[in-house]
């Protein structure tokens, strides 16, 4: 017999047994394999070959703690182990399976932080594949009221290949991120447990465990901003118009490079440095993503005498320039209008949830005024996602939800906790 703790700070375990331990066996084991304090304390719907275990000693998976229930949803599977057993004497070692979950949470509360990713490829089957999901309602009502907004209808933009276009994919990723969070939200928490996830993963996430956001890039700090309540979609998607229009206003061309497996973070900087200098303009870090994971970018000529340097152990590689957002490139006209644009638009008090901001030097913010300022400069700061996740975990926030629904965070937050990177969804 062993026990498979799916995750132990939720609600859920499940225990694998052979047809001749006795309800003891699995009840002992049970109990043994929960965090201090908690035992097993009620019983329904006990399969048939254990309810006399129950009859013989009523207080056996009583306890002061928590409640439990168990799922006969394996009966059938108990029933004809047995009867193959009784058939044919050379079966051995038959096993079943037996699925607890607790009527209350089991442990301390989740503390969940929500990462909000910039823009990525989305294709019209990604679109579908979440509408086609069992909460898959939420999306649609996201997509239509994108729809009536935009002027243009998201999904059958991507059915007809015009994801390309630059406003479409940064309005599909907004509502889309949006969605994936607001199914999370709305889970009706009944689905089976799977091998490669958490239990926490088929349960819905509740608003009273969201400890913090966090939004990277154009359409992550947007879709950050909607969540907490600073804006509307209407808002995001205009204040992502007048981001990508500052941008577009920009006279100085832009080049980035990402570099990765380096082991001296001095070694880099010194590059950088001699670049600017060589180059007759400047490149600086625009994304910190982890140890030995950095994104440059800035003058077309100060990347390229970057990109020619040697550092040891770094591969370096050409990366989306974004027109240089996250640069000094932006700062002045471009970084000005946007920062106006989102004071415009972004108003009220407190937030809904805690805002991480991840541009410059990454904080904490509760209330909308005094996170204004630094989200105004975004387009002229660097990305610091090892530092904003970092300052999440210092907060002590153990569950992390990827809004975009894929697993390019999760390989991020690998580098940063490994333990947070195996909770994460």
């Amino acid at each position: 017999m062993y026990i498979d703790v799916r995750d132990h700070l939720r609600n859920s375990i499940q225990v694998t047994f052979s047809l001749d331990s006795t309800f003891g066996d699995v009840r002992n084991a049970v109990n043994c394999c929960l965090p201090p304090g908690f035992v097993v304390t009620e019983f329904e719907l006990v399969p048939a070959p254990f309810a006399h275990y129950i009859e013989d000693d009523p207080e056996c998976f009583k306890g002061p703690a928590d409640e439990w229930y168990i799922v006969d949803v394996f009966f059938d599977d108990i029933a004809a182990g047995l009867e193959r057993c009784e058939k044919d004497e050379t079966v051995e070692n038959l096993v079943v399976c037996l699925r607890l979950v607790s009527i209350a949470p089991l442990g301390p509360p989740h503390r969940v932080g929500v990462l909000f990713p910039g823009e990525r490829d989305l294709d019209a089957a990604a679109v579908e594949a979440l509408l086609s999901k069992p909460e898959g309602e939420h999306a649609l009502r996201l997509l239509n009221a994108a729809a009536e907004v935009r002027g243009y209808d998201l999904r059958k933009a991507f059915a007809s290949g015009s994801r390309s276009d630059a406003r479409a994919k940064r309005d599909a990723t907004i509502v889309m991120s949006l969605a994936t969070v607001e199914m999370r939200m709305k889970l009706r928490g009944d689905g089976e447990l799977k091998s490669q996830m958490p239990a926490w993963a088929h349960t819905p996430l509740l608003p009273s465990e969201v400890m913090g956001v966090a939004g990277f890039g154009v359409a992550g700090e947007c879709a950050a901003l909607v969540f907490v309540g600073a804006l509307t979609l209407e808002e995001a998607f205009e204040l992502g118009d007048a981001r990508a229009e500052a941008l577009a206003g920009q006279a100085t061309p832009a080049k980035a490079a990402s570099v990765v497996g380096y082991s001296d973070r001095a070694a880099v900087d010194a590059a950088l440095e001699a670049a600017s200098a060589r180059g007759g303009g400047r490149v600086a870090v625009s994304h910190d993503l982890f140890d030995g994971a950095l994104v440059v970018a800035g003058d077309a000529a100060a990347v390229d005498a970057f990109v020619a340097t040697d550092i040891a152990g770094a591969t370096v590689k050409p990366a989306d320039a974004h027109r240089g957002a996250q640069t000094a490139l932006a700062a002045g006209p471009p970084s000005d209008d946007y920062a106006y644009a989102l004071g415009t638009r972004a108003t009220g008090g407190e937030l809904r949830y805690p805002l991480y901001c991840a541009c410059g030097v990454p904080a904490k913010y509760d209330d909308l005024p005094a996170a204004l300022p630094q989200l105004g400069a975004s387009l002229e700061s660097p990305v610091d996602w090892r530092g904003a996740v970092g300052l999440m975990l210092g907060d002590e926030i153990t569950h992390f939800v990827d809004a975009g629904g894929t697993t390019q965070l999760k390989s991020f937050m690998m580098k940063l906790s490994p333990q947070a990177a195996l909770l994460m969804t």
